[in-house]
């Protein structure tokens, strides 16, 4: 019966033993639970982070597409209006060239007019001399040097 007690308290012993083993390494799982629990709400929370900047990422580019395509779309227009008004200068600067022709036919005109007037007048003509101041003031009007 001794030897009994002996092999049962030595087995009561080693229980205790592996019971207080058994309690460190629960405590130690326990502790390494909660850090591991600890940063995985620290890493869910970066997660989070991370999402949110992204979210607001691909708003912002959306918005940017958005603008990107309306400036295409004013780029597009004003190209067209600069095309028009290039071809509008075109046309108006060959009237303007065919205006400057006319007036320079115009012009080759009256001075070959004043010159025959000076000439017939310089000829001694008395009959119409009366008239020479009359047609010198139309000449001036029409901004030819008499």
């Amino acid at each position: 019966m001794q030897a009994e007690h002996n092999q049962l308290t030595s087995q009561l012993e080693k229980s205790q033993n592996d019971n207080t083993i058994l309690k460190k390494d629960y405590d130690d799982l326990k502790k390494k639970l909660q850090s591991a629990e600890h940063s995985l709400n620290s890493h869910n929370s970066v997660v989070r982070e991370y999402e949110d900047k992204i979210a607001k990422i691909l708003k912002e580019k959306e918005q940017m597409s958005i603008q990107l395509d309306n400036k295409s779309q004013e780029i597009e227009k004003l190209s067209l209006d600069v095309k028009k008004l290039k071809s509008e200068v075109t046309q108006a600067d060959q009237v303007n060239d065919n205006l400057r022709a006319k007036m320079m036919d115009k012009e080759l005109e009256v001075e070959s007019l004043q010159v025959n007037f000076n000439t017939f007048i310089g000829s001694g003509c008395t009959k119409y001399a009366g008239h020479a101041g009359h047609v010198q003031r139309i000449l001036k009007m029409s901004s030819v040097e008499v």
